[in-house]
């Protein structure tokens, strides 16, 4: 398992993570002058799986070509004027006079035993970029996520803090995780069974392996009997799991 604080630096490999960060001019925090509320940016809440990374890695629908033209990246603490406040996607509570808390729901699909796909909302906004600059509408990539790396069967729940010439703190709270498992399809075949891993491989991809390796359909079924008995003397399906399994296979047309 990685460290606590930036797991790698520059480089992917150990998962994904939200990072935060606040516009480090002096004073950032203070209140708008009274009476003359505007947009300045507090807060900035991205996806990571490097550490020392930036808006540019995301890539998801595609890279950005300009990643400072983004959407629900940066937050404002307090209020905003009247014409701020009219701009597409600026929302009150969401975006701006947030208060500096923030509803922070990661989306992450495994699509392969190490590899996958995250995306995140802040305060129920999707995060967006603008091709090539910042224009009145929603974005042009959006919503905007990235692909990462790592061990799919082994996902890690980590925190680190740090700053600069001063005392920080960080709280956490209503921190929950919900599974949704996806189910295995064989050639458009739902079998029913869910799409487990067994010695780091997915389902799936040992049953795409027997596939490719397959000169007919007959290899490819016996394939698959051979791998479902290893499955079932193993506890990682039933019975009646890997008799739905084989019936999609021998209903295919793979190979």
């Amino acid at each position: 398992m990685s460290g606590n604080f930036n797991p790698t630096w520059m480089a992917e490999g150990a998962e994904v993570w939200l990072a935060t960060d606040y516009e480090w001019s002096a004073n950032t925090f203070d209140p708008d002058p009274p009476g003359s509320p505007s947009l300045d940016l507090d807060d900035k809440l991205i996806l990571q799986k490097g550490g020392g990374q930036g808006e540019g890695n995301y890539n998801l629908p595609s890279v950005p070509s300009n990643p400072w033209a983004n959407y629900a990246v940066w937050f404002d603490r307090d209020g905003v004027d009247q014409w701020q406040a009219q701009m597409w996607g600026a929302i009150d509570g969401a975006t701006y006079n947030t208060g500096g808390t923030y509803d922070i729901v990661l989306t992450l699909h495994a699509t392969s035993s190490t590899t996958g796909e995250a995306y995140m909302t802040i305060n129920g906004e999707q995060q967006g970029f603008y091709v090539p600059n910042w224009h009145s509408g929603a974005p042009d990539l959006y919503p905007a996520g990235m692909t990462f790396s790592g061990d799919m069967t082994k996902m890690q729940v980590f925190y680190g803090l740090y700053g600069y010439g001063a005392t920080h703190s960080v709280n956490f709270s209503n921190i929950n995780i919900i599974g949704c498992e996806k189910k295995l399809v064989i050639d458009g075949c739902e079998t029913g069974v869910l799409d487990k891993i067994y010695q780091g491989q997915f389902i799936s991809e040992m049953i795409n392996a027997c596939a490719t390796n397959a000169k007919n359909h007959g290899q490819f079924v016996s394939c698959v009997a051979e791998l479902t008995n290893t499955l079932k003397k193993a506890g990682v399906i039933t019975g009646a799991e890997k008799g739905a399994i084989q019936s999609c296979a021998a209903k295919s047309n793979l190979p």
